[in-house]
C-alpha cells in the first residue's frame, strides 16, 4: 500500500515522525513531498491508499482541491496547526461527500498511526469540534508546554517562570488574538478566558 505525504514542514524522510511511520507501517511505502507540482505528478503516477495533506498552506489547499476534483472519495488525512475545518462547507458536508479525517499539529504519532491503520473504522475526531471553545483551547495549548488550562476557572496559567515562559506567553496571546478568543490579562502568568 502507498501513502503520500504533502507537508511543507517535513522535507525529509529522516524527520522523527516520518521515520517512526516508516518503522511502524511495514505494509506501506511512503512518498513525501513539499512541492505541489511534485505531489500532483506522484498522485497521477500511482494509486495511493491514503494521502496526508497540510492544507493550511496555499499549496496544500491547492493540492487538496486538486485531489477532490480528481477523486472525491480518495482517503485523505488533513493536518495543520490552524484550528479550522478542512472543508469550508463544514463537517457534515465533508462527512457526506469525502473520506477525510482531521488531525491537528503538532501531530501525535500514535494518533496518526491509528488514523492510518484504522481509517475505515473511525470517524473524524474533530467533527464539529472547532466550534467548541474548550476543545480549541486544549488543542491550542499543546503548543505551549509551560501553560495549563483550568476549565473550572477558565484560566490559562504558566506552571513556571523564566524567559522561555514569557516568550511562550507572548506567542499564546498572539494565537488567542488570531482565533478571536477573548481574554483578560490577570498578571504576567495568567489569563482569564471570557
Amino acid at each position: 500500500m502507498k501513502l503520500l505525504i504533502f507537508d511543507k514542514e517535513n522535507s525529509s524522510h529522516d524527520t522523527d515522525s516520518i521515520s517512526l511511520l516508516n518503522q511502524s507501517l511495514k505494509d506501506f511505502t511512503i512518498s513525501l513531498t513539499t512541492d505541489v507540482d511534485d505531489a500532483k505528478i506522484l498522485y497521477e503516477s500511482s494509486k495511493f491508499e491514503i494521502i496526508i495533506i497540510d492544507f493550511t498552506t496555499k499549496e496544500g489547499e491547492h493540492f487538496l482541491e486538486y485531489i477532490v476534483k480528481n477523486n472525491s472519495k480518495q482517503k485523505v488525512i488533513t493536518i495543520g496547526f490552524e484550528l479550522t475545518n478542512s472543508e469550508k462547507l463544514g463537517c457534515d458536508y465533508c462527512e457526506a461527500n469525502y473520506l477525510r479525517r482531521r488531525l491537528v499539529k503538532p501531530i501525535n504519532i500514535i494518533d496518526l498511526y491509528k488514523t492510518i491503520t484504522n481509517f475505515d473504522n473511525i470517524k473524524c475526531e474533530y467533527k464539529n469540534k472547532f466550534n467548541d471553545l474548550e476543545v480549541i483551547l486544549k488543542q491550542l495549548l499543546y503548543k505551549y508546554q509551560y501553560f495549563k488550562f483550568d476549565k473550572i476557572e477558565w484560566r490559562i496559567y504558566a506552571r513556571e517562570n523564566g524567559s522561555i515562559v514569557l516568550k511562550q506567553y507572548l506567542e499564546l496571546l498572539n494565537d488567542l488574538n488570531l482565533y478571536n478568543i477573548k481574554y483578560e490579562v490577570i498578571d504576567d502568568k495568567t489569563l482569564k478566558i471570557l
